[in-house]
């Protein structure tokens, strides 16, 4: 699957293809890795990871979660050559994707909306003066971040 043609559409894609939770439902067993430092590091054994994956896919899922936004996820997938895992968890959890189409959890999105206030959050982190409002690429939906400086403390 050619997965850097489809990031434009994989957060919207809604298409008529059947429920990924039937899939889910099957399996007896979760795994769920992180990219970097995780996967990303030791090509043998990611590679023999990827091997068993493939032999267990019908009692096993596997999901990656991650930091990244799901642009950068799927750019380290592509740069190393990921099978497409079961289930995306991006930006710190704050977007879940299933499927190979990457659907959108949007129970979970509506979920971690009730009571959202960015700008409350921002505002308050903002008066912290070892932090740094990050560039808009490292920012998502329900995600506010920033670089910690370091000070020395004398």
């Amino acid at each position: 699957m050619e997965l850097q043609g489809e990031a434009a559409r994989l957060s919207h894609s809604q298409s008529a293809t059947p429920s990924f939770g039937r899939r889910l439902n099957k399996v007896r067993y979760l795994m769920i890795t992180d990219i970097d430092n995780t996967l990303v590091g030791n090509d043998d054994q990611m590679r023999l990871l990827f091997t068993v994956l493939g032999e267990k896919k019908q009692s096993m899922a596997w999901g990656v979660a991650t930091g990244r936004s799901l642009e950068m996820t799927i750019d380290a997938m592509t740069e190393y050559e990921f099978p497409v895992p079961d289930i995306l968890v991006c930006s710190v959890g704050t977007e879940i994707y299933y499927g190979p189409d990457f659907r959108i959890d949007k129970g979970w999105q509506h979920y971690i909306s009730y009571q959202w206030k960015p700008e409350r959050i921002r505002t308050t982190l903002e008066q912290l003066e070892f932090l740094n409002f990050q560039e808009a690429e490292g920012q998502r939906s329900h995600k506010i971040s920033f670089y910690l400086e370091e000070k020395m403390v004398g």
